[in-house]
């Protein structure tokens, strides 16, 4: 039998991920396949990193992006580092995990590491500078501030996105590029993900959002 299951970030271990609310379910999860696979060794598991969802942190605009698209606010260091990966790409990348040449029997226990870019904070914006074709002003807040008021806060999407936003921008969603060859490279001639420049373009050029660009 094999268990497999996905999360989007390289280190549930990291000190800025222990106590988020974000990953709390994710850890829980872990932990409960982790006992499970312990107890029986004729379980397998696959396990999945793949860093942020690069589609997701534009679409719910992650990055704090101000309505006129020339600002935004964010939490952390813009030397942190980011790992991207489109969904479309992850889910690609799990079929072709799962196919005989690459999984010859149901008991194997891998870790499997996949980006389509890793990258600066600093770098994700100038990104989107690039293509908006128009300079950002970002303002990096300290992962302090973003504690601060959240009591206040009543919806619980709001708490949780600010958690991942939090996790993001002090480089929570980093993997190691070791990593990535260690345990990725192998499946990139069948899955070629796009690279975070590419998704933002086409992310802001979609008909859907084509007006932001400057003509």
């Amino acid at each position: 039998m094999l268990l497999t299951w996905d999360r989007d970030g390289p280190n549930l271990n990291h000190a800025a991920i222990r106590d988020e609310l974000y990953f709390a379910d994710k850890l829980a999860l872990r932990k409960h396949i982790e006992a499970r696979v312990q107890a029986d060794t004729s379980l397998g598991f696959t396990y999945v990193m793949t860093g942020a969802l690069s589609d997701f942190l534009l679409e719910s605009n992650v990055l704090g992006l101000n309505e006129d698209k020339r600002s935004a606010i964010y939490f952390g260091s813009p030397d942190a580092r980011v790992s991207t990966t489109h969904s479309d790409d992850i889910a690609k990348f799990v079929v072709a995990s799962l196919l005989p040449h690459h999984l010859p029997c149901l008991n194997a226990r891998r870790h499997l590491c996949f980006a389509g870019s890793t990258l600066s904070n600093l770098s994700l914006f100038d990104a989107v500078s690039y293509v908006l074709r128009r300079p950002l002003d970002v303002t990096y807040d300290s992962l302090d501030i973003s504690y601060e008021n959240e009591s206040q806060l009543k919806a619980a999407g709001d708490k949780f996105q600010r958690s991942f936003r939090r996790i993001l921008g002090c480089g929570g969603f980093e993997l190691k590029e070791q990593e990535v060859a260690q345990s990725g490279r192998e499946f990139w001639h069948e899955v070629k993900p796009k690279a975070w420049a590419q998704v933002v373009y086409e992310f802001f050029t979609s008909k859907e959002r084509g007006w932001e660009m400057i003509k």
